[in-house]
């Protein structure tokens, strides 16, 4: 009897779920990016609002892009031709052309300036900017200074739970100590390397498939952060849980909540 108590113990605990409490749960624009169960398009202010609404999330990533006015924009796709109600690039659109452009969708949610979307996010949250710096109706890059002068225009370097993430080494040097940066690649060597030459460069954000658990701790010694995208689904949503990664970014913010608690 008493052996079979200990196996019954045993197995209980042996199947008692993990918690992953200390890792930070982030909706992917918003509610995740081209996903079927989601109410909203991505970078919306609806589907921002929706996923910081649920109870545990820590926050939203976003795409931000620069209109030929220097006003920043929220959209992923290089091209806005049949996602929004205008063909082309918002690299190349003036502000007055954007400011009633809706989304293809049942809902026409509006196309998103930044500065609206700031006002949204508490001070417990955080937001994240991934900078699109590629313009691909002229196939370069953006200006650089007129993007970041932008961006200080908003005092976002004031904003302590607002980070910018960057995929061109060339911004690093732009940014001083007071905005919270991180660098977006799936070369971990090179991101390691990157520590080493730009202080004010706090973590990496990475795919989850580029990087295995011994690496995510072996950054996180250092005292930088790491956090991982490409999550969509409830089984990349727990392989990336359990890496023990600063935080997640992924497109089922709803799914990954439940799995983290």
């Amino acid at each position: 009897m008493r052996f079979i108590n200990l196996v019954f113990i045993l197995i209980l605990f042996g199947c008692k779920k993990q918690s992953y409490q200390t890792v930070n749960v982030f909706g992917h624009a918003g509610m995740g990016l081209d996903m079927q169960n989601s109410i909203y398009h991505d970078n919306t202010l609806e589907a921002i609002e929706l996923a910081l609404s649920y109870n545990g999330s820590n926050g939203v990533e976003v795409d931000v892009q620069m209109d030929s006015q220097g006003c920043l924009w929220l959209f992923h796709n290089e091209l806005m031709d049949g996602v929004v109600s205008l063909k082309g690039c918002i690299n190349e659109k003036a502000t007055i052309e954007l400011e009633n452009v809706t989304y293809n969708t049942l809902k026409k949610e509006k196309l998103q300036k930044l500065q609206n979307i700031l006002k949204s996010i508490p001070s417990s949250q955080k937001l994240f900017l991934d900078i699109k710096s590629f313009n691909a109706c002229s196939g370069l890059s953006v200006d650089r200074t007129s993007f970041i002068s932008s961006i200080q225009k908003l005092n976002i370097g004031h904003l302590e739970n607002v980070y910018l993430i960057v995929s061109d080494e060339n911004w690093l040097n732009e940014f001083d100590s007071s905005f919270n940066l991180l660098f977006s690649t799936d070369d971990l060597t090179y991101a390691k390397g990157l520590f080493d030459k730009y202080s004010n460069l706090d973590g990496i954000v990475i795919r989850n498939k580029m990087i295995q658990t011994s690496e995510v701790e072996v950054i996180s010694n250092l005292g930088k952060s790491v956090f991982l995208y490409d999550l969509r689904s409830p089984k990349g949503n727990r392989q990336a849980l359990e890496k023990k990664p600063t935080g997640i970014i992924t497109d089922d913010i709803r799914a990954a909540l439940i799995e983290r608690d």
